[in-house]
């Protein structure tokens, strides 16, 4: 009886969070699909440069930017992030954004051009000169 109760439970909680996901993701402009995520982290992973940190927030959360969570940089199947690096696994239709902190300016303008080679339009900002916050919806 407990089993059943908790996979209504489960259920519904994952419906109330699919419908937040829906409704925001309506409120705002889609910037980025999972090919586009994919082929982004592939070249963020293809640059020799040291990454400091990489954070997220998800179209899941109700929080304010500033609660910012760790991402995995790698793929894990088509559609999430791995689940590594102190980070639990996304999915890459809820990424609102990332910002990836690197070590020097030096790597911040390989990564940038590492980004800009791949052939896709990606919507991002220079945050300051060693962060670039890479939009998922805007």
């Amino acid at each position: 009886m407990n089993d059943e109760k908790n996979k209504l439970i489960d259920s519904k909680l994952i419906n109330r969070l699919d419908k937040r996901v829906k409704d925001k993701q309506s409120q705002m402009g889609s910037c980025m699909s999972d090919t586009k995520w994919k082929k982004l982290f592939e070249a963020i992973n293809s640059v020799d440069v040291e990454i400091v940190s990489s954070k997220n927030i998800s179209m899941y959360q109700d929080d304010e930017p500033e609660n910012l969570f760790n991402i995995s940089l790698k793929i894990c199947g088509d559609k999430f992030t791995a689940d590594e690096d102190g980070a639990c696994p996304e999915r890459l239709r809820d990424i609102e954004f990332i910002i990836i902190t690197v070590r020097s300016v030096d790597d911040m303008m390989k990564l940038k051009n590492a980004i800009d080679s791949v052939g896709c339009l990606f919507e991002y900002e220079i945050v300051d000169q060693i962060s670039i916050k890479i939009y998922g919806y805007k």
